[in-house]
Formats: C-alpha cells, sequence, structure tokens
C-alpha cells in the first residue's frame, strides 16, 4: 500500500483498490471508477447494498436491521465522490495487498462450508446442531 495525493490518485486507472487517508486514519474500503476531469466515481466495498440509491440507503438499513434480514449486496454500482478535496489523500492498494485480501476472504468462505455440517448461524451467534 502507498499513500498518494488527490493529483496522483485521479491518474490512476479505473479498478484501483483504496481508502481515502488521512494520517493515521483509513476511510472504508472502495475501487476507483473513471476519472472525469477532477472528480472521480467509485465502488464503497464496506456498504455496497443492492438496490440502495441514495434516498432509500437509510430505509433499507434500517428495515433489515429491524428484521435480521439479508442485505443483498451489489459490488458494481459505481457513485460519484464529488468533494473536490484537494488536500485528500488516499491508501492505494498494489496488486500483493488485493490478492492477500482475496485469499483471506476465501479462507472465510471455506471455513464456513467446512463448518456448515457442524454448526449453523442463528442471529448472529453460532449454535452447535445435532
Amino acid at each position: 500500500m502507498r499513500i498518494v495525493n488527490r493529483t496522483e490518485f485521479l491518474k490512476l486507472p479505473e479498478n484501483t483498490v483504496f481508502s481515502k487517508y488521512k494520517p493515521c486514519s483509513f476511510d472504508g474500503l472502495r475501487i476507483k471508477g473513471e476519472t472525469n476531469g477532477n472528480d472521480f466515481t467509485y465502488q464503497n466495498i464496506v456498504s455496497a447494498i443492492a438496490e440502495s440509491a441514495t434516498d432509500q440507503f437509510v430505509d433499507i438499513i434500517l428495515k433489515k436491521d429491524n428484521t435480521g434480514e439479508n442485505m443483498p449486496m451489489d459490488f458494481n454500482c459505481m457513485g460519484r465522490d464529488g468533494l473536490y478535496e484537494e488536500d485528500q489523500l488516499f491508501a492505494v492498494w498494489d496488486d500483493d495487498d488485493v490478492n492477500g485480501l482475496i485469499g483471506r476472504l476465501v479462507s472465510c468462505t471455506d471455513f464456513m462450508r467446512t463448518a456448515s455440517g457442524l454448526i449453523t448461524m442463528h442471529m448472529g451467534e453460532f449454535e452447535e446442531t445435532t
């Protein structure tokens, strides 16, 4: 991972994985879309809730939060940054960082598949099955 300024960031290609950065603080995980002049689009990975336009996001979250229902994710939905913060810094992930994250995520799904015959998930807690 490396830290770049806004000018350098806007030159980076689409599909660059990054976080907005302030010294010692990272803001979410995102994927860069296209650069449009002094602006850019991005996909927010952490809150990529499917079918959640800005005006619907809070309603969807509150409804699902109260019911415990699954919130489908959409990892191909770009939004515009539109903040034009000239002094914004970005933590840019390299290929090794991205591949390391992919490997770690795969290990999580492997664990859940292996454990599914022995353990079920019930309202956010593990419960042994017989």
